[in-house]
């Protein structure tokens, strides 16, 4: 059991005590600290406002990019080719579930061009952009692959009809759906 004295239940001051002040507000007034990042320990990836296409493809209206995100740089120096090199890209479709899924987040490294047969890659074929898994084949094909593999089935292509945009190095999924 708590006592409360007679000076706390009539609210009486004291100057030698501090106030408590209760309120039945609930919303906070004062605003939340701003991180500073210091740029010394991050670089800023760009994410662009293309999106890479898990299924037939998406037209490529533009490559500007849009907000920057900061990783920290003794990371990327393990995982990537360069500061310069990298972008992300935010994936539309289900074709290259469980493993990357519509609404993920991606990271290219655009100086990653060479195919390592089973890497994930971002592609570009004709006028569109798209994310599958690659693989070379003795016959000079490459094998376009889904991961989702009971809805879309693998195909060849021309390594000639092919732009690799560069491989995609990391992701992060997204568990909740977004409108």
């Amino acid at each position: 059991m708590v006592k409360l004295g007679r000076s706390i239940l009539l609210y009486e001051k004291d100057p030698d005590k501090t106030p408590l002040n209760v309120s039945s507000e609930t919303s906070w007034k004062a605003e939340p600290p701003q991180p500073k990042i210091d740029a010394r320990y991050f670089d800023f990836v760009p994410m662009a406002e293309a999106r890479l296409n898990a299924g037939g493809g998406n037209v490529v209206m533009t490559e500007q990019y849009g907000e920057y995100y900061a990783f920290r740089k003794d990371w990327l120096r393990k995982v990537a080719t360069g500061p310069g090199n990298i972008v992300l890209m935010t994936v539309e479709g289900e074709s290259m579930t469980p493993t990357i899924s519509d609404g993920d987040t991606v990271m290219i490294d655009m100086g990653r061009t060479r195919i390592k047969s089973g890497s994930i890659y971002a592609l570009g074929i004709e006028d569109t952009i798209i994310i599958k898994r690659l693989e070379y084949l003795v016959s000079g094909s490459i094998r376009i692959i889904s991961d989702n593999r009971q809805e879309y089935s693998p195909y060849e292509a021309n390594p000639k009809n092919i732009r690799i945009i560069g491989e995609v190095i990391w992701c992060a999924k997204q568990f909740i759906k977004t409108e």
